[in-house]
């Protein structure tokens, strides 16, 4: 079973400019034989253009290559296409040396409230921490509910962090 799928995006036309697909296939797969442990795909771009657009991918001519490993998370070639920087690229990813791409707001410099924010890149961090016990409302500010149950939400929070014993759970 392959740990990796590699797939490279770009304006390819296989009826109308079938040597230019075969031209960028060849390049990503000089990549593929030394890589064996990760399948490799090309994809016309203009499918998936929502999807890139939500990695913050170009919708413009440059091939974008995303990696996905075996638990969906995403990775992405920030550099411009290359043989070279595929392959650095690969072997960054198989090496753990690259963050994957999370879609998530700045984290909050700040964050000492009772009621703490969690955002895309601390979820992990703050709601998946085994040491602790956490309550999380997802809030979206153009909801009534959420309105109306934040003030409640804070009151709660804090009200639990004035009570003894209980350092260990988080209203989020």
């Amino acid at each position: 079973e392959k740990q990796y799928h590699v797939v490279a995006y770009g304006k390819f036309d296989a009826k109308k400019d079938p040597k230019g697909l075969k031209y960028w296939r060849n390049r990503i797969a000089r990549v593929a034989k030394e890589n064996t442990d990760a399948a490799f795909s090309v994809a016309v771009k203009s499918d998936y253009q929502s999807k890139l657009d939500d990695y913050g991918l170009s919708s413009g001519d440059d091939l974008n290559v995303v990696a996905f490993d075996a638990n969906k998370k995403v990775y992405l070639l920030k550099e411009k296409f290359s043989v070279d920087n595929l392959k650095s690229f690969v072997a960054d990813v198989r090496g753990r040396k690259i963050e994957p791409y999370i879609k998530s707001e700045p984290i909050p410099e700040k964050n000492d409230d009772a009621v703490k924010v969690v955002v895309g890149k601390t979820f992990d961090e703050i709601v998946n921490d085994e040491t602790k016990d956490v309550l999380i409302e997802f809030y979206a500010p153009w909801c009534g509910h959420c309105k109306t149950l934040e003030p409640k939400y804070k009151e709660a929070a804090e009200k639990l962090q004035k009570l003894k014993g209980y350092g260990n759970v988080i209203i989020a």
